[in-house]
């Protein structure tokens, strides 16, 4: 019941605050100054038209522009001591003309704002006869009304609004659970928008019923991997450091617990010194060094399933708003070789653990880059040779991007 009074006072003091502005902007259009124009544009014997016109021009679709309720009259006007009365009628209506059509074409001003009218030479405005070949133009609007500032206190007040209900259900929240401080806090730093949905509630470990099928991914990584295994350590670093590709497919089921499956591709180059008899798929010997180390060339292939704990759910909220996260993982899958050489064909596959750390960075409402770190651990006959260690594994660093399929949000 609480909450339900707390949405009706809020609600009513949202209307009320949006009829007390409205009242205001009301009153501000009925006291705003009126403003008036008066501009002049001078033409030769004969012509309709000339530069200092066009400057003029813009002077005044800026003025109907920028004020309210603005409105012109353009009025043409001809010397009397040339021509005849019938000509120069003509000649003041069709200078007014041109004057408007630039305001229109050139300026984009409303038609409806701009009046012509054409007085010939029955009327002289200046006492200089040169001076009356030429257009007048008077006009008056109000001065502007300030809508954005409206707009903009109605959205401060809306936005403080949702704070306070957001305080409001976190105090509730603090007595429910007796304590002074609630499992999440709320950072305001990383809260962007002024959509109500960006202040909502939200768990880590829950997730409400309608968003239940949102938060669907597939990522695309590939980086630089290091082998270890028996003499990999006897080998240059620029021998040990081969490409590694993966992709992945899965779902955040709530803000802090996702999981996902997987396959990689990791181009090994594995160093052996192998005893006498021993069966070597794709080696060559290594250097010329005495030590009878051989390379060993082949592909593996990494089927995994991992579950992701998003450890920024716990510190920094809402997810949907969130620009950063830092992801451990660990998961299980079988690794795998097969391929055929000169020594016949072969096959073989172990059981693989695999931990990492996954940095994932918002760029867009679907698109993420990531930074993963991989470790992996397999027996060390997979690829069908045996040696010294009981374990052999892979460090993999990837940088990749993750698509976020459909609607994000818990």
């Amino acid at each position: 019941m609480k909450t339900i009074n707390l949405k009706m006072s809020s609600l009513t003091a949202l209307l009320l605050l949006f009829v007390s502005m409205t009242l205001q902007a009301q009153n501000a259009t009925s006291e705003r100054k009126l403003v008036e124009l008066h501009k002049e544009a001078f033409f030769d014997i004969r012509v309709t038209e000339n530069s200092q016109a066009s400057g003029v021009a813009a002077e005044v679709a800026q003025f109907i522009k920028t004020h309210d309720n603005a409105h012109v009259t353009v009025v043409g006007y001809a010397d009397r001591q040339t021509g005849n009365p019938e000509l120069n009628v003509g000649y003041a209506r069709e200078r007014a003309e041109r004057f408007r059509n630039e305001l229109i074409g050139r300026y984009g001003v409303d038609p409806a704002c701009v009046t012509v009218d054409s007085k010939g030479d029955k009327v002289q405005p200046f006492s200089q006869n040169g001076q009356n070949r030429c257009v007048i133009i008077k006009g008056q609007g109000y001065e502007p009304q300030p809508s954005k500032q409206v707009a903009q206190q109605l959205a401060d007040a809306q936005r403080n609004q949702y704070r306070q209900e957001l305080e409001q259900r976190y105090a509730e929240e603090r007595l429910r659970q007796g304590r002074d401080t609630i499992y999440i806090s709320r950072v305001d730093t990383l809260w962007i928008g002024t959509e109500p949905d960006s202040l909502r509630e939200e768990h880590p470990f829950r997730c409400g019923r309608k968003n239940r099928w949102n938060n669907w991914f597939i990522s695309v990584e590939g980086g630089p991997s290091i082998f270890q295994g028996d003499h990999n350590i006897d080998a240059e670093w620029k021998d040990r450091i081969y490409p590694a590709f993966t992709v992945n497919f899965g779902k955040w089921i709530v803000p802090a617990i996702g999981v996902r499956a997987g396959v990689d591709l990791d181009v090994m180059h594995n160093i052996y010194n192998p005893g006498p008899g021993q069966l070597v798929h794709h080696a060559k010997p290594y250097k010329a060094d005495g030590r009878g180390l051989y390379r060993m060339h082949y592909n593996a292939w990494d089927f995994h399933a991992d579950v992701m704990f998003n450890i920024s759910s716990l510190i920094w909220r809402p997810y949907q708003r969130r620009i950063w996260n830092i992801i451990p993982y660990a998961g299980v899958g079988c690794i795998a070789t097969w391929d055929d050489d000169a020594n016949g064909d072969w096959f073989n596959s172990s059981l693989c653990w695999n931990v990492g750390l996954l940095n994932s960075f918002r760029v867009s409402e679907h698109i993420d880059i990531n930074l993963d770190v991989r470790l992996k651990e397999f027996s060390d006959d997979f690829n069908s040779f045996k040696q010294g260690k009981k374990n052999e594994g892979l460090t993999n660093v990837m940088i990749g991007l993750t698509w976020n399929m459909g609607k994000r949000g818990f």
